[in-house]
């Protein structure tokens, strides 16, 4: 019982690592394309370049709140075959542990950062993209 717990913790950090990584390469990606977006708004007006990119940071985490399921898919999907790859799933079946034990961890850590997206996350968003429409709307 001990040794699965071990596990569980470990498989639970080592998917909790995937989702940041991806989350970080989707706000890196967002950050870029929004910014283009908002340099090609802004290129009638004068302003330097720092109003496009506190406009793209102000927005980008609602792009990363809509697309987080798509993060957690492919965060899944690179968890998963990264420890297929290692071999990690048989020393798992080794020490007794069945597929569906191993299946239940991802599965749980996504259903807590699902509600914790819900319920922290989402008035941040919102009040972030209200102070960047108030922003463009004055241009």
């Amino acid at each position: 019982m001990i040794r699965s717990f071990v596990i569980n913790k470990y498989l639970a950090r080592e998917f909790f690592k995937v989702i940041i990584n991806v989350s970080f390469t989707f706000f890196c990606l967002g950050f870029l394309v929004n910014l283009f977006e908002e340099i090609n708004f802004f290129k009638d007006f004068e302003v330097g370049i720092d109003v496009p990119i506190v406009l793209s940071a102000l927005f980008v985490p609602s792009m990363i709140y809509n697309m987080f399921p798509f993060v957690l898919l492919i965060s899944g999907i690179w968890f998963f075959l990264k420890i297929k790859k290692t071999d990690e799933t048989v020393a798992m079946k080794v020490s007794g542990m069945s597929n569906f034990s191993i299946i239940v961890v991802p599965c749980f850590v996504s259903i807590m950062l699902g509600v914790m997206f819900i319920t922290a996350i989402n008035p941040i968003t919102s009040a972030l993209v209200k102070k960047c429409e108030i922003i463009r709307g004055n241009y």
